[in-house]
């Protein structure tokens, strides 16, 4: 029985130190979307809705009932996707 749980513990271990937090270079979903031009850009259907806000991968992601700004469109500013 002990010998199972230290298995178990150990491989509780491995996986852990196989789960690296992500490479502070590849970005989060939280950072605004990068864009050569408007066609790489994408609204998601919650939002954001204000002219100029910047679009981050978790907006897009978002699935809403209602979409709270349907007229909105998305816009590559500075190699950044924001809200036209």
């Amino acid at each position: 029985m002990r010998a199972a749980a230290a298995t178990l513990a150990f491989s509780f271990v491995l996986v852990l130190g196989a789960c690296k937090p992500p490479d502070s270079a590849a970005g989060t979903s939280d950072d605004p979307d990068k864009c050569e031009s408007e066609s790489d850009c994408h609204l998601g259907a919650c939002g954001p809705c204000t002219s100029g806000t910047p679009i981050t991968q978790a907006e897009v992601m978002k699935e809403c009932v209602v979409n709270p700004c349907p007229s909105a469109q998305a816009a590559c500013a500075n190699h950044v996707c924001v809200v036209k």
